[in-house]
Parts: C-alpha cells; structure tokens; sequence
C-alpha cells in the first residue's frame, strides 16, 4: 500500500459541523441532517439539499399571488373577446343615439333607420355568440374523441408483451440466469438496453484508466489524497450526495492531476478537490451546490471566484470529458447479477469504496475493481464465485486474485487506523461501522498474508 503511515501532514479544513450519531442529530449551526440511501427515518429531518429545496418553494410561495389577478382578468376577457371584436368589426354599421338635455326625443321620435340599425348590431352579436357556441361544442367533440383515440392507444400498448421486442444475448450459458429479462416488468429498468449499454461502457472504461502522477506532481502525496478521499466521504454522507458523485469526484481529482501541465500547490489541493466535487454534483445531482457554498464548506479559505477559476480550469484540462464509468455502477449490476441482499451489497460497496483511497487503485479498470470487492466480499461471506460472475463481470478469480489481496490489506489498515484515537483518516470506517450500514466495517476479513 502506498498511504503515508505518518498522519498528520496536512488536514483539509474540517466541516463546520461534528456528528454526533449516524441516524441525523448534528451538532453545530447548520443543523444538516446525515442522510443515508440505506436509511428512509421514521420521522425525516431535511438534510442539506431538501432545506435548499423548501427554502424556494416558501420563497415561491410566500408571494400574495391573489393580489396579481392574473385568473381574474383572464376570465373576463375570455367571455368579452369575442363581443368586443364584433364591436369593432362593426363600427361603421352602428349609430350612437346622442340625447340632449335641451332637444331630447323620445323613443318614438328615433328615425327608424336608425333602430333599424341598432337592431342589425344586436343580431350581428347574436349570432356571434350562436357562431362562439357551435365552435365551442365542436372543439369539445374534437377532444373528446381524442381522448377517445389516446384511450384506444393506451388499451393496445397494454397488450404488447415485452418479450416480443427483447433481444436474447447470443452468448449466455445454459447455466447463467438472464437478468435483464427477469426485470421487463420493471418500467424503471431498461431491461432491453441494459446489457448494451453495459457492453458501451466496459469498452468505454478503458479511455479513462488512471494514470500514476505523483512523480510529476511533488507537492501531491499518496497521504495528502487519501486525506482528500476521507474528508470527500465525510462531505458526502453529511450533505446526502449520491455514491456515483463520489466516485466521479475522485476520478475527475485523479484525472486532472494526471493530465495537467501545471504543478498543483499544496495550498491549493483542497480547492482543486472541492471544485471537482463541485462539477460531480451538476453531473449526478438533482440539487447541485454552488461556489458559495463550498466558501463555507471550506471555512472561508477560498472565495467563489476561486473555485469558479478551478472549475473552469478542470473541464478545459479534460475537454469537458466528463461521462466516465464508474466502478459503482459495475457493482450494483455484478450484484443483481448474484441477487445479493442489502447487507450482502452494503459489505461489497464498503470494500470498493475503501480502494478509494489507495492512489495504486487508479491504474485498474473501473470492472476490475468492482468485481475484486465483490471476490473479497463473497470470501467474508463464505459464498463462492460462480458461472454467473464470471459472465456478467467478464473475470475468472486468478484474474482478480491481486487485487484482492491488496484491498484486503487496506481494510485491515483502516481497520486498525480506526483504532486509534488521534488517526484522521475515519471517515470511512465510521459511516459503515454504523447499524445504516449493518456495522459491515467492523466484519472479520481473511488474514492479510492468506494469499
């Protein structure tokens, strides 16, 4: 393993707040709640991004709408156009019957032209309004019978059976389940897409495998990234990011110190880690955080300005590249792959998230790493490799066995490290030594010299 033994080198800047449980009490100010995609609570507390969330909608909602009479005037309008027009239309054909408080005329003393006149202008009206009427009936037949029509589309489709237009994979044992065609039933799954788009990104994944940069970044330590990975997971578990933001952090981290010409200072490692987490979170996240945010994230050392330099820094080092394969994702489909339960997955994502820190990690493809966490994870669980791991991942166990061996050793060095007080790299063993995480940490792993 290449992370520095001696701790202490440099610690980013800590979070404003310090949690006190795993199941959302915090202590602080910003009374942000820990959030967890394993943990739905009884009674939720909104975390970072759905306090940002009601912070807009009380904001939308706090305006007096009523007071705009925007519904009121249109529906005046609505019943008036069509008279108004007809008035308008007609200005040449009306007479305007003038009285004179000196020469008034009676009703009868009115030339008949004129009445004659006026009662033209009523029936021009009329039958405006009878005309209104029978286009108003005929646009309503019109929708009706669409409705009609979609009803009938909709009555048709519910007929189609998935299995009809699904593509059998040519290449799948006898002996292999076919996952995706056990989830055509699934509206949320692309069951018919699913294994090219996994065949895209595997042949996708080796465009972007890391590269070692150290040598050409002597500011840049295995030990300074590892702290950079930790305080990331902390960020990440507090502020409720989503697993794929992390990983796509670390990978732009990784990816813009191996590409760039510029030698990064040490002063500046925390604002080029904040940044790429800054554009992960507008890749994956609903409610991305902003530059200003990241100013109180990081207590003030940098302004927005700062991160907005960096950040536009980053996407012209990697030519906007961004749409990256990821580990995680591999995973959670090797996994379905197995029918692994939550306890089971939660074990292998603690593993593939714990070769995060290790810098030698970067050099593997993103389907190595996962399937090597997930042969480490099913040695812990007493379950063996099968026919359908090796389909689905595309390895043999003798492929993996390396890699194995090495995130085996880390474990047991966090695991260790976790021990003692002063350590700070913890952030990952705490957030899975925790019962959201069914305490998979604090599990016992093979001896480290077992080969």
């Amino acid at each position: 393993m290449c992370i520095c033994r001696q701790e202490g080198q440099l610690k980013p800047e800590p979070l404003e707040t310090k949690m006190s449980t795993r199941k959302g009490q915090v202590v602080g100010n910003s009374r942000i709640e820990v959030y967890s995609e394993n943990f739905a609570q009884a009674d939720p507390q909104p975390n970072a991004k759905r306090r940002r969330i009601n912070e807009l909608i009380q904001d939308v909602s706090g305006k007096d709408i009523s007071r705009l009479d925007f519904t009121k005037v249109q529906a005046n309008k609505s019943r008036s156009t069509l008279r108004a027009r007809l008035t308008v239309r007609n200005d040449t054909n009306v007479t305007t019957i003038e009285c004179n408080r000196k020469s008034a005329k009676t009703f009868h003393e009115i030339e008949p032209s004129r009445i004659q006149a006026t009662k033209s202008t009523e029936e021009l009206v009329s039958a405006g309004d009878t005309q209104a009427t029978a286009d108003a009936n005929q646009a309503s037949i019109a929708k009706k019978s669409k409705e009609k029509k979609d009803l009938d589309v909709r009555k048709d489709l519910s007929r189609i059976n998935p299995l009809d237009y699904y593509v059998e994979k040519s290449d799948l044992p006898p002996n292999v389940p076919d996952i995706d065609k056990e989830l055509l039933s699934d509206p949320n799954y692309p069951a018919q897409y699913a294994h090219d788009l996994f065949a895209y990104l595997r042949r996708r994944e080796k465009l972007f495998v890391g590269e070692r940069y150290l040598s050409r970044q002597p500011e840049m330590t295995s030990n300074l990234r590892a702290l950079f990975v930790d305080w990331l997971i902390q960020l990440q578990e507090v502020l409720g990011f989503n697993h794929e933001t992390l990983y796509l952090s670390v990978k732009i981290f990784d990816r813009y110190l191996a590409r760039s010409s510029k030698r990064i200072q040490r002063s500046e490692i925390q604002l080029l880690g904040a940044a790429a987490v800054l554009i992960a979170s507008k890749m994956d996240e609903r409610v991305a955080l902003s530059p200003h945010d990241f100013v109180v994230l990081c207590n003030k050392k940098y302004d927005a300005q700062q991160f907005m330099k960096m950040e536009t820094n980053i996407l012209v080092t990697l030519n906007f590249e961004l749409s990256m394969p990821l580990s995680y994702s591999f995973l959670r489909r090797f996994c379905r792959s197995v029918k692994m339960d939550m306890r089971e997955m939660t074990l292998a994502r603690f593993v593939l998230e714990s070769s995060l820190m290790e810098i030698s990690m970067i050099t593997h493809c993103e389907t190595h790493l996962a399937a090597a966490a997930l042969l480490l994870a099913f040695e812990v669980l007493g379950r063996e490799w099968n026919d359908t791991l090796t389909y689905y991942t595309g390895y043999q166990p003798h492929e993996l066995v390396a890699t194995r061996n090495e995130m085996n050793a880390l474990v047991h060095y966090l695991q260790a490290l976790y021990r003692i007080e002063n350590a700070t790299i913890k952030s990952i063993m705490s957030k899975y030594s925790h019962e959201v995480f069914f305490g998979v940490a604090q599990q016992k792993f093979p001896p480290v010299n077992q080969p």
